[in-house]
């Protein structure tokens, strides 16, 4: 985008009247001592949480606003907007090198609630882009909090509250699994029976031609179980 084409977006921002919105613009404003309108366009999208800050994510850099308490004395997170109580995180980072914080949390609703708004306007095309990519990526992330990965494809498409008759189906999502209870191996994809190893008593992860490879590498069952708990 060209300087013209963006000032006239910040221009649009600085207009623009919605009452969550403003009150978004408002919050920004307020633990950046810079005008909300401003800020919002540089903000970068960093991670998704669910009830508290990811490990990697150093406390201390992130805006003490965000944090509060509820009645019964417990840590919980506020919204830049200024709404209590939230628990689905969306961390952003905005760079000022005036500030002692990095990053700010925005509350799922505050930002598909602006992604609204800034489609209503028909305009801002290049903020409402962002923010859609942002919301692509906390559906992505937030079903890490709903499912378990597939041991097979990776993907984070088994419910972890579902009760399953057939155990194969904790582990192996069902594009990753065949008739008559074959699942793929994990290295090759090769459809190949659900049964339990002669020597470790585990479940088999790998087909016979890649379990008798040298050439690749092995993980146990007990470790991609762990692993993939770990990723959820």
């Amino acid at each position: 985008m060209s300087k013209e084409d963006i000032q006239q977006e910040i221009n649009i921002l600085a207009e623009a009247s919605n009452k969550l919105y403003n009150r978004l613009l408002w919050g920004l404003e307020k633990i950046t001592n810079v005008k909300g309108y401003l800020v919002l366009p540089d903000l970068e999208y960093i991670k998704y949480a669910e009830n508290s800050i990811p490990i990697d994510i150093p406390t201390h850099d992130i805006c003490e606003e965000n944090f509060g308490t509820n009645d019964q004395g417990e840590d919980t997170y506020l919204c830049a907007c200024g709404k209590p109580h939230i628990k689905k995180l969306s961390i952003v980072k905005y760079d000022n090198p005036k500030l002692d914080f990095k990053y700010i949390i925005l509350g799922t609703e505050c930002i598909k609630t602006t992604i609204e708004f800034l489609h209503k306007t028909g305009e801002i095309h290049h903020l409402k882009t962002k923010m859609m990519c942002w919301y692509g990526r906390i559906i992505e992330e937030g079903r890490k909090y709903k499912n378990n990965a597939c041991f097979s494809c990776g993907e984070y498409n088994i419910p972890k509250k579902t009760e399953y008759k057939k155990e194969f189906k904790k582990y192996w999502c069902k594009n990753c699994v065949g008739l008559g209870g074959k699942v793929q191996c994990i290295s090759c994809g090769k459809l190949r029976f659900y049964m339990d190893s002669p020597t470790t008593n585990e479940p088999m992860l790998y087909c016979r031609g890649c379990f008798f490879n040298h050439h690749i590498e092995k993980i146990s069952f007990t470790q991609k179980k762990n692993q993939c708990l770990a990723l959820s």
